[in-house]
């Protein structure tokens, strides 16, 4: 068999809304942010694709018709056999290679076999699927029985899998309709995975199975080297540096079992999320290939209020000529064991930056962390109209008395 390329397919449908239950419980004022950092995170995992290996793949080229089969693969008393005959070989199939294939006929009853040993492995891969293109005939209404597949990780046992053969109208197709054929789990982690089709035919026919262009695949497993740090505030970013992230997305990746509540970026080996508020202990990357783990991750319990400190009272005279005054009135400050940040907002709704009025105006600045605790103080702005008016006055008269 040959060895071909990685490739990146199979979307899996997200489901990351579920797993914001802590969402509803968060207070108020970080709703906003927490919406806009899941927005992120959907965007981010919307169109996941997990990494495809394909493992090995045999569509057996441009093999002259006869006995001789490739490397690795065998068949007692050459009961299956390469044929390469134009208007017989496969077509019809999304992958259809038109080249050589094997070919069964029961010209004597009882097991016909042909089995594939070569050191094929599937160590550090999981989710191990194979497809394959098949073509049946029938004679006088006598066809040979779908041949059983089977796979085994030592030559000994033997495992058989189901799947649905194509029909016998002497038509190429995919088998189990296209769709790939999962293994169990016991064949990921496989050093020497070997695989084999047997038919068995009751009465003798000339009635033919025909097989070619298999394909076996699987999913690498995910591996964690490090974190970027083992502990950090709520709503800061943990990156996680690994391999086989690809596609990975919320659900996918936990932290001391709950699931992460964003993914900000992925490379594929760095990975960069937002944890759930008090999350803490392992951290899992699983994906179709296999979890990855590492331990000790702490999110900080943040219940400590962030300290404000507002910008002076301010009084000033309203500028020359106009009722009000265009003023700087500064920003407020603050300090959290974690982070926060400041906002300011005026009695008379108005921008910070707009003109104030004559009269005090209220400035009530709040500091928020992420995990939603809040400080506020107050800052006054007292406009005085202390310009005095200008007046003119009419000019002087003489007039002379009335008669």
């Amino acid at each position: 068999m040959k060895k071909i390329i990685t490739k990146i397919t199979n979307p899996k449908k997200t489901k990351t809304m579920q797993n914001f239950n802590f969402y509803s419980a968060t207070k108020p004022k970080m709703r906003w942010l927490l919406s806009l950092v899941v927005f992120i995170g959907m965007a981010i995992s919307a169109n996941a694709q997990y990494i495809i290996t394909n493992l090995t793949t045999q569509d057996f080229g441009t093999l002259a018709t006869g006995i001789t089969l490739p490397t690795g693969w065998t068949s007692p008393s050459n009961q299956w056999t390469i044929i390469n005959t134009a208007g017989a070989n496969s077509t019809g199939y999304t992958g259809a290679s038109g080249g050589a294939h094997i070919r069964v006929t029961a010209s004597t009853t009882g097991s016909k076999q042909v089995s594939y040993n070569n050191s094929l492995s599937t160590v550090g891969y999981g989710s191990i699927k194979i497809i394959w293109g098949a073509r049946r005939s029938s004679v006088a209404s006598v066809s040979l029985p779908s041949a059983v597949f089977e796979w085994s990780s030592d030559g000994v046992t033997w495992n058989s899998v189901s799947y649905t053969d194509v029909a016998t109208n002497d038509v190429w197709a995919l088998v189990n309709g296209g769709v790939k054929i999962a293994l169990p789990a016991g064949a990921a982690g496989v050093s020497n995975l070997q695989l084999r089709w047997t038919t068995t035919p009751s009465v003798t026919t000339s009635a033919q199975s025909r097989i070619d262009d298999i394909i076996l695949e699987g999913t690498p497993t995910p591996t964690i080297s490090s974190l970027g740090a083992t502990t950090n505030c709520p709503g800061v970013a943990l990156v996680i540096n690994g391999t086989n992230f690809t596609g990975v997305t919320t659900s996918d990746v936990t932290v001391g079992g709950t699931p992460v509540s964003s993914i900000v970026s992925n490379t594929g080996t760095i990975l960069t999320v937002i944890t759930a508020i008090g999350s803490a202990g392992n951290v899992n990357v699983t994906t179709p290939g296999g979890t990855a783990s590492f331990s000790g991750y702490t999110t900080i319990v943040d219940n400590t209020a962030p300290v404000i400190t507002c910008p002076s009272n301010i009084s000033h005279s309203t500028d020359a000529g106009l009722c009000n005054a265009n003023l700087s009135v500064g920003t407020a400050t603050a300090t959290d064991n974690c982070s926060a940040t400041v906002s300011g907002v005026r009695s008379d709704a108005a921008a910070l930056s707009a003109i104030y009025p004559i009269g005090t105006t209220t400035i009530t600045w709040t500091a928020i962390d992420y995990t939603g605790n809040t400080s506020s103080c107050l800052q006054t702005v007292t406009v005085t109209d202390n310009e005095s008016p200008s007046i003119s006055c009419a000019s002087a008269l003489s007039v002379n008395n009335d008669l």
